[in-house]
């Protein structure tokens, strides 16, 4: 049965603005405050929002600021250090002056609990998607420790399209033990391009797939604070 989503923000343990489905609305208060919760509501939309308040799933997403992920805890972790590591392989490179999608994927990284190589992967293949002239020298931002399916993997991440794909009919969903960072990586990195076009009027919270990503909204929205 289709779902039926509403938002909502909380401060200090208290909604500070209805239940709606306007996801804009939940953005702006986002970007406005700092100390906001994002909250979600989801249940079938057979539902009234006062019966879903009852019969509902509730979801509660705090938020992580670029401070937040900055500061002297975070500073000196293999995350940061994967980041460094980049921002100085692409000094060579004509990019956008632009470290802050280098900052939102570590910090995605850094919440999913990726390996270093998957860290890796994932931030190269965010910022590859964002600047397409690093597709000819892909190569040269291979690791020593990857293996062919890692090199073949970080490749087929930066092929079009980059969104997740959407289903009609009821998802049918296959794991694969092995692969299953794999694909953790990969719902990252379609959430990451989501998250870049945050401030576009189509942007939808509906288009992400893992809580974490819910997690940095606010850090992608102030993003161009910091990164001007």
């Amino acid at each position: 049965m289709p779902k039926k989503i509403y938002y909502s923000a909380m401060q200090h343990d208290k909604l500070i603005v209805p239940w709606q489905t306007d996801d804009r609305s939940i953005l702006n208060i986002l970007k406005r405050y700092h100390d906001v919760v994002l909250v979600k509501l989801k249940g079938d939309i057979k539902y009234s929002l006062d019966d879903l308040i009852d019969l509902g799933d509730l979801y509660v997403y705090k938020q992580q600021t670029l401070d937040d992920f900055m500061n002297e805890k975070t500073c000196g972790s293999v995350y940061l250090d994967s980041a460094f590591t980049l921002i100085d392989e692409l000094e060579g490179y004509p990019i956008r002056n632009d470290f802050g999608p280098i900052y939102l994927a570590t910090a995605l990284a850094q919440k999913l609990k990726l390996s270093k190589k998957l860290s890796h992967i994932l931030i190269t293949a965010f910022i590859t998607s964002l600047n397409h002239n690093l597709f000819d020298s892909l190569e040269c931002f291979y690791q020593k420790d990857w293996d062919e399916f890692d090199k073949k993997f970080l490749n087929k991440l930066v092929e079009e399209p980059y969104q997740a794909p959407s289903f009609k009919d009821r998802e049918v969903k296959v794991q694969f033990k092995k692969y299953t960072d794999y694909s953790l990586v990969a719902k990252a990195f379609q959430d990451l391009y989501q998250l870049n076009k945050i401030h576009e009027i189509k942007f939808s919270l509906a288009n992400l797939q893992l809580k974490q990503s819910f997690e940095l909204i606010q850090m992608a929205l102030k993003m161009d604070n910091f990164f001007k």
